[in-house]
């Protein structure tokens, strides 16, 4: 999509541990968004598609890196964003998402409490409810990193990735799949 507020990252080679072990190891740097993670290959998606589509007020649960992912692209886009985080979330966060002009709620102990009450949100105000992981838009944004990868190395022997709430999965299989790896 021409319009992705991601960057493209940097694939390195870890001369380290092809000398310890002999096997060549790749970390892709999503570290380096704009965002300081992954998670806004799939907002940036998502936004985009919504925003598209005439929508431009977007509600997001989140503990800390998708709410502010979807800050970032709600600031790039021009579109109003609520971030509901749970009390846990540190207050960095809180203060990062805030500085893109961005409103947060806190509510609940857990993120499952924020969740719900950012669904009441963006139902009663007729807004788009963004899950931090949970929708088909966010996996096709993420798949990106894959899409990379192909351009940037041969088929990897095995991928390894960190899995949290579950979007990092289905973005690799999608990724996978659509490279035929």
């Amino acid at each position: 999509m021409a319009d992705d507020h991601f960057i493209r990252t940097p694939l390195v080679a870890s001369e380290r541990l092809l000398k310890e072990t002999g096997i060549s190891v790749h970390y892709k740097m999503d570290c380096h968004q704009p965002s300081g993670s992954f998670k806004l290959r799939g907002m940036s998606h998502l936004g985009n598609y919504h925003f598209h589509q005439g929508k431009n007020s977007f509600v997001v649960s989140s503990g800390g890196n998708a709410g502010y992912s979807m800050a970032y692209v709600g600031q790039q886009l021009g579109a109003k964003v609520t971030v509901v985080v749970p009390e846990s979330t540190p207050e960095f966060m809180i203060d990062k998402i805030r500085s893109l002009e961005t409103d947060v709620l806190i509510h609940g102990e857990a993120w499952d409490e924020a969740d719900q009450l950012a669904r009441e949100v963006a139902m009663n105000e007729g807004t788009v409810y963004v899950s931090p992981f949970d929708d088909p838009l966010l996996w096709q944004g993420h798949a990106s990193m894959i899409d990379e990868c192909a351009e940037q190395m041969n088929q990897p022997d095995t991928i390894i990735v960190s899995v949290g709430g579950g979007a990092l999965k289905y973005r690799e299989l999608l990724g996978l799949r659509n490279h035929g790896w």
